[in-house]
């Protein structure tokens, strides 16, 4: 009688796997969207406080590697000056307590009175679940994309 249930109780395991992700994707993904939101208000110290680990590792786009939160501050600070910025996730993938997200950066900064022009790239985060919440840990912000099959 148990091996009858077997394959139906794997299959339910497997379906609460694939619950799991779904929910992880769409908490990282609300994530990612007030992180930009406080980032392209300037709100740097929201930004640096409740969406990264304590000993970050950011790399800006010719700017530099940080491995501190003030560090981070500092640059984020620095790059915001300049404008703002908007992302673009191409993929995802999550294991454990780990969510990696790739995609497009671009930002825009103001050249002159109504002038504006772009600066885009590629980008990696990875986020971590600490105590339930969901961190970023890695991320890199390079001039050229990773881009797949380009």
């Amino acid at each position: 009688m148990s091996r009858r249930f077997l394959p139906l109780v794997l299959a339910f395991l497997s379906l609460i796997g694939c619950v799991t992700c779904a929910t992880a994707s769409r908490d990282i993904d609300e994530k990612s969207s007030e992180l930009i939101s406080h980032a392209n208000k300037g709100d740097v110290e929201t930004l640096i406080r409740d969406y990264y680990t304590a000993e970050p590792i950011i790399a800006f786009a010719g700017q530099g590697v940080t491995k501190s939160r003030e560090e981070g501050r500092e640059k984020f600070r620095e790059m915001l000056k300049r404008g703002t910025i908007e992302l673009t996730t191409e993929r995802t993938e999550e294991s454990g307590n780990l969510f990696v997200q790739m995609g497009r950066w671009k930002l825009r900064i103001l050249a002159g009175p109504g002038d504006f022009r772009e600066e885009d790239g590629g980008y990696f985060a990875v986020w971590k679940r600490e105590g339930g919440k969901w961190r970023v840990t890695m991320q890199s912000f390079a001039p050229e994309g990773f881009r797949e099959n380009d």
